[in-house]
């Protein structure tokens, strides 16, 4: 919280179980080592964690619902949000990083949201590469979801 950013939590019989966190300047993506500056209305969710028993309660749906609930006050967007104070009403994204193989996103599918771009980087010594390009069709992402991960190597027959 020292750099702006939000922790939302879920507590079930005063225990924490669940807990996300907002950053609403520009949001470093671990995974992909880049930073992404984000808009005057956007909101990137990260380090977003449920305990493992508590997971498959839809507990996401419900935080997600109050992020929005929270942020339908014209007073806390103008104080998150940078440079949103004069615009009253003004809607706002929230946006997410999910490994396609990961199928997290998947639950964020589930509570309306789409995927906006893919995100990619590759790096050999200290060069990096990244790119950003509009993501296939839902139903290419779905049946992409359904199908069986192959891990690395498998499927090869070295003779």
């Amino acid at each position: 919280m020292d750099h702006g950013h939000a922790c939302f939590t879920a507590r079930r019989n005063g225990v924490l179980v669940q807990v996300a966190w907002l950053a609403f300047d520009h949001a470093w993506i671990d995974y992909l080592g880049v930073e992404l500056p984000l808009e005057a209305n956007e909101a990137y969710a990260y380090d977003l964690y449920t305990r493992p028993d508590e997971r498959g309660r839809q507990l996401y749906r419900a935080q997600v619902s109050e992020m929005f609930r929270f942020f339908s006050s014209d007073d806390q967007r103008a104080h998150y949000f940078p440079g949103k104070g004069e615009r009253r009403g003004q809607s706002w994204r929230l946006l997410v990083a999910c490994h396609l193989e990961d199928r997290m996103w998947l639950l964020f599918t589930r509570l309306g949201a789409r995927p906006v771009a893919i995100v990619g980087c590759v790096g050999v010594g200290a060069r990096r590469w990244c790119w950003r390009r509009r993501p296939p069709r839902m139903e290419s992402l779905l049946a992409h979801a359904r199908a069986p991960i192959r891990r690395s190597g498998e499927g090869r027959h070295d003779h």
